[in-house]
């Protein structure tokens, strides 16, 4: 009996190690691409995986579902425990998925639920015809709907290999009559009908209309963030309710949220190393008070940004 333990066990110990990381692909996500980019700036064109299947879009079960998902929460700046639009995409994108998503839920039906105190979900499955009539009718749906920044769509496409794909709709062009899209788990599609989409036979079956009521830190209601956002909460903070300024989802409203538009904005414009962000000078002498103490703190603490920088394109206004 001995001997046969002596054999099996280091055996079987072999055959685990040999196969662990098989076991695992399921939870786990390879890093690659724009892993390592803040999510507010990758999040127009970020593929996880270091080599995304250009066949058949969806890279794992459902994943770009979750890619539209998730990119749709970054454009929103909708709060996730743990993590912010700051966050590398990567993590952003694995806790997202980790803490929001599961193949026993409808996912879109889900979000919404979660959220139900920032968007409202509408479905349009209603569908006939024609590629090219499915698109003309999905483009009148949303352009009737709602063109407004306040309205998110995705769209469930099946392709030529039949399988299901998502993307986000970044743009509804009444001019062009266009719907400019976020293809997630595809870096080609630039707008629903262009080369690569009919190439790829993406026959639309579904969108789903998420109309949003706020998104924190929009305090122009233009439902974007923008560096007149970023602007108005320095100059109005005192006024500002947390549960419009609370722009960084930490529970408090302070000049940490001012940092985190600022950022936000630079990153999601994909300007990383300038600040589009400027405040009318005031005399020197008064850059020493303890509210300018308490941001440039905030704000150094963020190590790919330069304090000493922006020190001097902010000042304390009176």
């Amino acid at each position: 009996m001995r001997t046969f333990q002596v054999f099996v066990f280091p055996f079987l110990f072999l055959v685990l190690l040999r196969f662990a990381p098989i076991l695992g692909q399921a939870e786990s996500f390879e890093r690659g691409n724009t892993a390592d980019l803040p999510a507010a700036e990758a999040y127009a064109s970020w593929t996880q995986f270091a080599v995304p299947d250009t066949q058949t879009p969806a890279i794992d079960q459902d994943g770009c579902l979750n890619y539209a998902l998730a990119k749709m929460a970054v454009r929103y700046n909708l709060p996730v425990d743990g993590v912010d639009g700051l966050t590398d995409s990567y993590t952003y994108y694995t806790t997202f998925v980790h803490q929001l998503l599961s193949p026993e839920l409808v996912k879109t039906d889900h979000i919404a639920e979660v959220y139900s105190e920032f968007l409202v979900l509408t479905e349009f499955d209603d569908f006939s015809g024609t590629i090219s009539e499915r698109i003309q009718q999905a483009y009148t749906y949303c352009a009737q709907t709602g063109s407004g920044n306040d309205w998110g769509y995705i769209l469930q496409m099946t392709t030529t290999s039949g399988s299901d794909h998502y993307v986000l709709v970044d743009t509804v062009d009444t001019t062009e009559q266009r719907l400019y899209l976020l293809d997630s788990g595809s870096l080609y599609a630039s707008y629903l009908g262009d080369t690569e989409t009919t190439t790829r036979g993406y026959c639309l079956q579904r969108i789903y209309a998420y109309h949003f009521q706020k998104v924190l830190g929009d305090l122009d209601d233009d439902f974007r963030l923008t560096q007149k956002d970023a602007l108005l909460l320095w100059k109005n903070r005192e006024a500002t309710p947390c549960s419009v300024g609370d722009a960084n989802h930490d529970g408090m409203l302070n000049l940490a949220d001012v940092v985190y538009l600022a950022q936000y904005v630079a990153y999601f414009a994909g300007a990383q190393t300038k600040l589009p962000f400027f405040i009318d000078a005031v005399p020197e002498e008064t850059i020493a008070v303890p509210e300018s103490q308490e941001f440039f703190a905030a704000f150094s603490s963020f190590s790919q940004w330069n304090g000493k920088i922006f020190q001097k394109q902010i000042r304390i206004l009176q």
